[in-house]
């Protein structure tokens, strides 16, 4: 299992209602999400995605809210379990009606245990007002299994790329510390 995959685990299986990804790799994360939301008892749901360019999926009006107090607002008085992807929010942390909305939801949220507010960002940007009450997850790379699996992909959708079964180990070495869109 990977790291990443390990990280979130504990970080639900701990309460925690808001989560922050330090990471470039949108895609591979939400990835890794919908993995565990497909688990049974993995206390997460669905990711629904945030961005401040399509706004918020899974609720009325949504596509509209691309402001993210507002998106904010929604996802508060959404009602139900709920897993929320925030891709877009760190240049807006430091706004302070912002701030303010993750940590009322904090407070709401952590007394059910059901929902979570997801914030993925490739740099880090916590404003003191809620500093304590997100749970920082530094994504490392892809790990091996990861690599592999997209180097057996490319072999399949490629089988004419010359790859060959004694190169793969060199080639997995090489590839370490890339992202998986670099891969």
């Amino acid at each position: 299992m990977s790291d990443v995959k390990t990280a979130i685990r504990l970080a639900v299986v701990g309460h925690n209602p808001l989560l922050y990804l330090c990471t470039t790799e949108e895609d591979r994360v939400v990835g890794v999400l919908r993995e565990l939301a497909a688990e049974p008892g993995s206390g997460l749901s669905e990711p629904r995605l945030w961005s401040c360019t399509h706004g918020l999926e899974g609720v009325e009006g949504g596509a509209a809210m691309t402001d993210p107090a507002a998106a904010l607002a929604a996802v508060a008085a959404f009602e139900g379990p709920a897993t929320w992807v925030f891709a877009d929010l760190a240049p807006f942390m430091q706004r302070v009606e912002v701030a303010r909305r993750l940590r009322e939801f904090y407070f709401a949220a952590r007394e059910k245990g059901d929902r979570r507010i997801v914030i993925i960002a490739p740099e880090t940007v916590v404003p003191e007002m809620v500093r304590k009450e997100v749970h920082l997850i530094d994504v490392p790379p892809p790990d091996e299994d990861a690599i592999g699996a997209e180097i057996e992909r490319f072999r399949r959708d490629h089988p004419d790329c010359g790859l060959r079964t004694e190169e793969w180990t060199e080639v997995l070495l090489a590839l370490k510390g890339l992202t998986l869109a670099e891969v």
